[in-house]
């Protein structure tokens, strides 16, 4: 992919621009063509072999250690891939299998079966009731879950360029994560909405990107030169479609099925991942056909779930334009008065914060419900004077 969000920053005369510009696509292209041959002869003559061989690379071993550079253990992957990517994709699907605590190992023939489902019953076996990484709250769970976090970030946020724009690696990824996210095994379930997730976040990163790019589009009046940028942003229009169409399948194949998902962790993890992404990414989801999935979560029947879903509403309240969201409060606002009076303190702290801060926006509350609000308000004050 052209990267030119840099080139287009620097300030020149309009023809120099475009020539520097065409000189710099021209020559990101040689090096990356240099940079990929370089990696290989590197990835061939590394004295560590063990980056070449299925059973000598552990990525789940790498990421529970402390302090490990994962920048380091993504290069290693990377290498494998660009000689043998059904191999690299193996050792992603050990990786989840391991993070679940599977004693089972898979094996590189078996990567592109169309079995999944089946194999994912096995390897699940037993292990139903084991603990995992994931599902802990201790020091070295917490180590595995950054790292984790960090290698799928940065695995994304490096190389989308091969991994999403060249080979079938992502249709084939997306196929064991949609898989392994519908699994009836939670530990399956809940690795792979993790990595969903995170692997969404990083593409509409990339998208945003790119459509800066696109918006700043420099016109030339030599026909050479424009029809060399013609052709350059022509690649980075079909690299948007493409990371759209990754984020929409993340999203209606795995989105919408997790965050209804009976273990409450998966709940949480997708309106807060929701959330982040209307607020970071509003060019995309900044929708009511996104926001009404935060909406539902206000009924959930756990209070953990709630509590996040009217946080979620306080944070858009608070960092975007209410008009953007002014319909989607209409059609909820009935159900946030409602949690100001929920059995649970917490949610029930923020929903007044949130009806208040609807209140010196101008939005409508029935007056009986309002007083209703506004004598809870009195009572809580007083009470805390008393404890005080």
């Amino acid at each position: 992919m052209v990267r030119l969000r840099s080139i287009l920053k620097k300030k020149s005369k309009p023809e120099n621009n475009n020539e520097s510009i065409i000189e710099n696509i021209d020559t990101h292209k040689r090096k990356a063509s240099i940079k990929k041959i370089k990696a290989k002869k590197h990835a061939k003559s590394d004295t560590d072999q063990s980056t070449l061989h299925k059973n000598r690379l552990n990525i789940f071993e790498t990421l529970n250690k402390t302090n490990y550079n994962i920048q380091e253990i993504v290069h290693k992957w990377i290498n494998i891939y660009r000689q043998n990517n059904k191999l690299a994709m193996t050792l992603i699907i050990r990786l989840f299998l391991k993070a679940s605590s599977s004693k089972y190992d898979l094996k590189e023939n078996k990567i592109k079966t169309e079995n999944i489902e089946k194999m994912l019953q096995k390897f699940g076996g037993d292990m139903e009731e084991k603990p995992y990484p994931h599902s802990l709250n201790t020091k070295e769970s917490k180590i595995f879950k950054f790292n984790f976090d960090q290698f799928f970030q940065i695995l994304a946020g490096e190389y989308h360029d091969e991994l999403l724009f060249q080979g079938d690696f992502f249709d084939t990824f997306i196929i064991w994560l949609k898989y392994m996210s519908q699994s009836n095994i939670r530990p399956f379930r809940h690795i792979s909405t993790v990595c969903s997730l995170i692997l969404c976040a990083a593409f509409c990163t990339i998208h945003c990107d790119l459509s800066r790019v696109l918006e700043s589009r420099p016109k030339s009046r030599k026909k050479s030169l424009q029809s060399s940028l013609n052709e350059s942003f022509l690649h980075i229009e079909s690299n948007v479609k493409n990371v759209k169409e990754a984020i929409e399948t993340i999203f209606n194949e795995i989105f919408v099925l997790r965050y209804r998902d009976v273990l409450s962790e998966i709940r949480i993890l997708c309106v807060v991942s929701l959330n982040n992404w209307i607020i970071s990414y509003s060019t995309i989801f900044l929708k009511n056909e996104y926001l009404k999935y935060i909406g539902w979560m206000l009924n959930d029947r756990i209070s953990a779930v709630r509590l996040k879903a009217i946080s979620s509403i306080y944070k858009l309240l608070a960092e975007l334009d209410y008009s953007k969201i002014s319909y989607f409060i209409s059609r909820f606002k009935n159900r946030i008065i409602d949690m100001c009076f929920d059995v649970n303190d917490d949610v029930c702290s923020v929903a007044l914060t949130v009806v208040l801060l609807l209140y010196t926006k101008s939005v409508a509350i029935p007056q009986e419900k309002l007083d209703a609000v506004l004598k809870l308000i009195c009572a809580e004050s007083q009470k805390i004077s008393r404890n005080s």
